[in-house]
């Protein structure tokens, strides 16, 4: 996929990629402060969306797939119109650099969170501050909505998942899920299970309904920093070991090894109608992978990495 000719600066490091709701739009971002949107199938760049002056650490598409949101070190969430490449919305965020974004299902709401002790729930109507919930912690890594919105989840450097019911805007519960920081949180499709992973090179699945832990990959030799559920019962795992491992969690046993990053896979995001995986890397590039049962070849879809620059 190509994202734009080569600049002096060099390519970048790759540390939020997205998917469209449609699977027709990818974007990525990372250190050299730009967003680039693209066609996904025809890995053709169609924007390079200018207006952050800071690492760009997150992006998320709206549900209804007309909107992007970014954020990052600027302490700013910008709102794209992903027909135009314009910003329409601009939201300070405080003293705090923005590491992670959600939209709720109804995408009314966005959740923004970063490195203080609060998740902020923002009207997207108008831009303006809904509520503050209280984190577990003062470096938050992670947020998530529940697919039916009914939950949301956050958790950084303490290792605690706070998990609130959306309805009455108060903790259901915490887990304390890790011994270090986690850096990545993601509900099954059903919205039954919740998975995370972080630093202490744990992968973990909690039941939502209870809190209870229901599994863990204990073979995860390095630091998690991404987890998507590819199936109710399938999760693609990377980390600083510079691979993607694909778990059946029926059996908690890995079924795939996807390699080719020279460097720490950082952000994964998933295409359920074609089977895409989408990882993204500190080695500065863009990978695409087919994981469709029925693949001939389970490597990437193209041979080799695509830069972004």
């Amino acid at each position: 996929m190509t994202f734009g000719d080569a600049r002096p600066a060099g390519p970048a490091v790759v540390t939020s990629v997205a998917i469209s709701p449609d699977g027709r739009l990818l974007a990525v971002a990372g250190d050299d402060h730009l967003v680039r949107l693209g066609a996904l199938k025809e890995g053709r760049l169609l924007f390079e969306l200018q207006g952050h002056t800071d690492w760009v650490r997150c992006v998320v598409f709206a549900p209804q797939g007309d909107r992007l949101a970014t954020g990052g070190n600027d302490r700013r969430v910008l709102i794209w119109d992903v027909t135009t490449g314009r910003t329409v919305q601009t939201i300070p965020c405080g003293q705090g650099a923005v590491s992670t974004l959600a939209y709720d299902p109804s995408g009314r709401r966005l959740a923004v969170g970063g490195f203080n002790n609060e998740v902020a729930i923002y009207d997207t109507t108008t831009g303006q501050l809904e509520k503050k919930l209280t984190a577990p912690c003062q470096d938050i890594r992670s947020v998530v909505f529940a697919p039916n919105g009914e939950r949301l989840a956050a958790a950084g450097r303490n290792g605690i998942i706070r998990v609130w019911n959306t309805q009455q805007g108060e903790p259901s519960y915490d887990i304390p899920a890790h011994r270090r920081r986690v850096r990545t949180l993601a509900f099954s499709p059903d919205g039954t299970r919740l998975a995370s992973g972080g630093e202490d090179r744990a992968v973990n699945v909690w039941d939502v309904a209870t809190g209870q832990q229901v599994a863990t990959l204990s073979d995860e030799g390095a630091k998690v920093l991404a987890v998507v559920f590819t199936q109710n019962n399938c999760l693609a795992v990377g980390g600083s070991d510079n691979q993607i491992h694909q778990w059946d969690l029926t059996s908690n046993t890995p079924v795939r090894h996807l390699t080719g990053h020279t460097g720490t896979v950082a952000t994964l995001a998933y295409e359920p109608v074609s089977g895409t995986l989408v990882s993204g890397s500190f080695d500065t590039t863009v990978r695409m992978w087919d994981l469709s049962p029925d693949a001939e070849d389970r490597s990437a879809l193209h041979n080799s990495s695509t830069p972004v620059r």
